[in-house]
């Protein structure tokens, strides 16, 4: 199961400029903050993502959009 203050708080140390929060959904997780416009959804179910495995793709994900 993904640690969301854990992913929360890989993301601040990477974007610290950035207000940027991730949260899980039903079977999604989604990006919330004054900067998370145009970042897509992580379709992965969070309750079996391992955290290391969601830090990855949040931070791919939010990359991939300021890119």
């Amino acid at each position: 199961m993904a640690n969301f203050a854990q992913v929360n708080h890989a993301i601040r140390a990477r974007f610290p400029k950035l207000d940027i929060e991730a949260v899980r959904g039903a079977g999604y997780v989604y990006f919330a903050g004054d900067d998370a416009e145009g970042i897509e959804s992580i379709y992965a179910h969070p309750a079996s993502t391992p955290t290391p495995h969601m830090i990855r793709m949040a931070i791919e994900h939010i990359n991939d959009a300021c890119a």
